[in-house]
């Protein structure tokens, strides 16, 4: 658990709202997450992976480069990058059929202008000549 704290410890406080666990026992320590980033913790109801469509759909896909009996252990980490990079790559409807490198960029962009009142360059030029 440790790790996972540290892990959503670096991540800036903004891009976390809440978090949404299944029911499996590896979460049982989700309280601590709770009390430690300070961030919401809920489950998805039993039988019900439309809760988390999104991610059901991420996995099955990941599921055709990684199948379950794959040993990450000895994965390069240049590899497994590779994987969750092309993954990122294709349009998503919940993000407006941006991708979600496109969708994070976007994100962060309107961030900075609205947070820090500046930005160097126009976001939405750089989205509009950007490839959905």
């Amino acid at each position: 658990m440790s790790a996972a704290i540290a892990f959503f410890k670096s991540i800036p406080r903004h891009f976390m709202k809440s978090m949404t666990f299944d029911n499996g026992g590896v979460f049982f320590l989700h309280h601590e997450l709770t009390k430690k980033i300070k961030i919401p913790t809920y489950f998805r109801d039993v039988y019900t992976s439309w809760q988390k469509e999104g991610i059901e759909d991420m996995n099955g896909r990941l599921r055709r480069d990684l199948p379950l009996k794959t040993d990450l252990i000895n994965m390069r980490d240049e590899d497994l990058e590779q994987i969750v990079f092309s993954h990122n790559l294709p349009p998503k409807k919940v993000f407006d059929s941006y991708s979600l490198n496109a969708a994070l960029i976007l994100f962060i962009c309107e961030f900075l202008v609205i947070k820090k009142s500046f930005l160097f360059f126009s976001c939405s030029r750089f989205m509009s000549s950007s490839s959905r």
